[in-house]
């Protein structure tokens, strides 16, 4: 009778331990959706880095072959207006028309969220530029919001 009893008992799992599976799968759950969430921005702001020093080698391109930066107020690169970086005056334009050296043939536009972020370019007299992005977080030495890329650097 000792043995119906056993085998009666082993027959399926207690409430409680239903419950503490749940709690753990929803633990982990929870850690692994959070993990992911991290692990986007992280790769949003390399991507973005990335494409800032591709952008300052390009444009310091430019300056080797033109001697001056494109002299411009507030572009946001990667727009429908400004896709093509090439040697024209203007150097950010919306087509390949009219280039005969192209530096960037698709301008990249920053990576969202957030919504408000873009690359932004300005010059006010060609000897200097200040290029303008977000970060979402710190990633390697830039602190997160808002940096500046120049030529001398990314602060």
């Amino acid at each position: 009778m000792g043995a119906k009893l056993l085998n009666y008992q082993r027959q399926g799992f207690t409430l409680i331990e239903v419950l503490v599976v749940i709690f753990i799968l929803g633990v982990l759950l929870t850690l692994t959706v959070a993990s992911l969430a991290n692990s986007r921005a992280t790769t949003r702001d390399i991507i973005r880095v990335s494409d800032v020093r591709q952008l300052q080698s390009a444009l310091e391109l430019y300056f080797y072959n033109k001697n001056a930066f494109p002299v411009a107020a507030e572009i946001v690169l990667g727009s429908a207006d400004y896709e093509v970086f090439c040697d024209t005056a203007s150097g950010f334009q919306g087509s390949e028309e009219g280039c005969s050296a192209v530096y960037f043939k698709k301008l990249p536009s920053a990576p969202l969220p957030p919504a408000d972020n873009s690359y932004i370019y300005n010059s006010a007299d060609g000897k200097n530029y200040t290029l303008t992005f977000t970060l979402e977080k710190e990633t390697g030495t830039l602190a997160a919001g808002q940096r500046t890329a120049t030529p001398e650097g990314i602060q």
